[in-house]
């Protein structure tokens, strides 16, 4: 998550004039890596042990045409709106991310989620042509299908349990959510005061 190697943790600590007499051993050095970073695993998210495997079209489609969506409930709801729920988009051509906030996981929710995200892709690059999203029940919704295919898209789904179908919005969830949990963990309060 950041952590700089060993070898380099022990010359900034010797750099450092509070820490340079400090008797930090060898022993001490692997008792630290045996244990880990608490804040770290705090924030770790949790893998799953099945098989990755999962069937995969490699044919690469032009910008704008290809997508993989998942989304990703907050524990406390935002401060100014009170969304409760970030929704992101992956365009499998170009890798850009769209991340949008919404409240709940409705049917009607996602459905303003896919305006939105079409609303911002058409004047650039046309409609959607694909859109794989895992087997949550509101994207499996019958509403939700029709909704995608009178959009003039297809939905594929990833099998039920299985999050490895949309495994490139998991990693970049997995990359930024222990990211944003280690600085809200490592945060101090503010003292106005």
């Amino acid at each position: 998550m950041g952590h700089m190697s060993v070898p380099k943790m022990k010359a900034t600590i010797k750099l450092d004039p509070t820490w340079c007499n400090a008797n930090i051993s060898d022993a001490d050095w692997v008792e630290y890596l045996r244990k880990g970073c608490l804040v770290c695993d705090l924030a770790r998210t949790k893998e799953s042990r099945a098989p990755r495997k999962q069937p995969t079209d490699m044919t690469i489609s032009p910008p704008g045409k290809r997508f993989v969506a998942d989304s990703l409930s907050l524990r406390q709801p935002s401060a100014e709106f009170g969304f409760d729920t970030l929704t992101r988009f992956i365009c499998l051509t170009s890798h850009k991310k769209f991340t949008f906030a919404h409240h709940g996981m409705t049917e009607m929710a996602m459905k303003e989620v896919y305006d939105k995200m079409s609303a911002r892709n058409r004047p650039i690059h046309g409609e959607m042509d694909v859109l794989k999203m895992d087997a949550h029940p509101t994207h499996r919704a019958y509403g939700m299908q029709r909704f995608i295919a009178a959009a003039g898209g297809e939905q594929e789904m990833s099998a039920p349990y299985r999050h490895e179908g949309v495994n490139v919005v998991e990693v970049s969830w997995g990359n930024d959510v222990p990211r944003m949990m280690a600085l809200l963990i490592g945060a101090r309060p503010v003292s106005y005061t």
